[in-house]
């Protein structure tokens, strides 16, 4: 998470109860099964732990991979949740848009300077602002002194990350139910994304 994101959520946290959590094995998560990591699996684990907590119908602000699993919580477990914002995130499967060559290959090779990915990532490569505010929002969550917070992607969750989101592009299974839930939905992506429609 990043300081953007932070901030966003201590905004939220003035009028309403906010729970922030790892997803399976990044972070702080204790979880150290054996079991492959799946975005249904940690859609999954997610329910649980709305179940365990006790949540009605939470809302659900979900990013990056955790968008993933968010629309595997609409797909699976459409009861357990309320409103779901999907940012920066796929339904997956197999017709699914997926990013520039370049970028999916540095991230299986767990490429450690991203700076020759981000004209895929950003309008502007290294010239745009928001290379600036993302670079400096990572950095100052992070690196600052008062955070005990681990970096949340080790070289093992990173690589268990790529499976699972390999997998989830090549299964139609979540996809394929999002039409019948009930939820409203909101989905944001970048000005210039394609966005594919839920069948």
């Amino acid at each position: 998470m990043n300081d953007t994101q932070q901030q966003l959520l201590q905004r939220l946290a003035d009028s309403r109860e906010v729970v922030i959590f790892d997803n399976m094995r990044t972070g702080l998560s204790t979880d150290n099964s054996s079991t492959p990591l799946s975005i249904p699996l940690m859609a999954n684990s997610t329910a649980a732990l709305i179940t365990k907590l006790g949540l009605n119908k939470p809302n659900i602000w979900s990013w990056s991979v955790g968008a993933f699993v968010g629309y595997g919580l609409l797909a699976l477990h459409p009861d357990k949740v309320g409103t779901v914002i999907i940012a920066a995130g796929s339904p997956g499967g197999p017709d699914a848009l997926l990013p520039p060559t370049p970028i999916t290959q540095g991230i299986a090779r767990f490429e450690q300077n991203y700076t020759a990915l981000l004209p895929y990532m950003f309008a502007q490569g290294v010239k745009d602002e928001a290379v600036c505010m993302f670079y400096a929002s990572y950095t100052s969550f992070y690196q600052h002194e008062d955070t005990s917070l681990p970096t949340p992607l080790g070289q093992n969750s990173l690589l268990e990350q790529s499976q699972a989101a390999v997998k989830f592009f090549m299964d139609a299974t979540i996809i394929n139910k999002l039409g019948g839930a009930p939820n409203r939905v909101l989905i944001l992506h970048g000005v210039q994304d394609r966005i594919m429609p839920v069948r």
